[in-house]
């Protein structure tokens, strides 16, 4: 059986924000430093590289490089807006992941510790 770990939990919870955070401002960075569209196309193209060669590691896992190019791309339609969009995005982004954050932080362990009393009382009636 998998069972809910609370401290690991907290702590995805937690990479994953900073992850987003750090990905839409390097998304950001790149619409500050140009709004040339084979520049923007190029960046997302590197980010996307670089989220497949770190996939296996602690960082391919959050979502920096995956967020980065996304803002990127979901903004390239109009990159004189780009930086409005990707500020819009960003605020869309950090808006859920604190949603999710507190969430995990907050009903998820007393749920978890509920049903895994509830699953031992059932267990041990059987």
């Amino acid at each position: 059986m998998i069972g809910y770990d609370t401290e690991t939990s907290k702590k995805l919870a937690w990479a994953r924000f900073v992850a987003t955070l750090v990905g839409a401002i390097l998304a950001t960075l790149c619409f500050f430093i140009s709004i040339n569209v084979l520049f923007l196309m190029i960046m997302s193209l590197i980010f996307t590289v670089l989220n497949g060669l770190f996939r296996a590691t602690k960082v391919g896992s959050m979502p920096l490089f995956y967020t980065a190019t996304i803002l990127i791309l979901f903004s390239i339609s109009s990159p004189i807006d780009g930086p409005l969009l990707a500020a819009q995005r960003i605020l869309y982004n950090v808006i859920g992941i604190t949603i999710g954050l507190l969430l995990v932080l907050y009903p998820f362990p007393a749920l978890a510790k509920r049903f895994k009393q509830r699953l031992d009382a059932a267990q041990t009636k059987v």
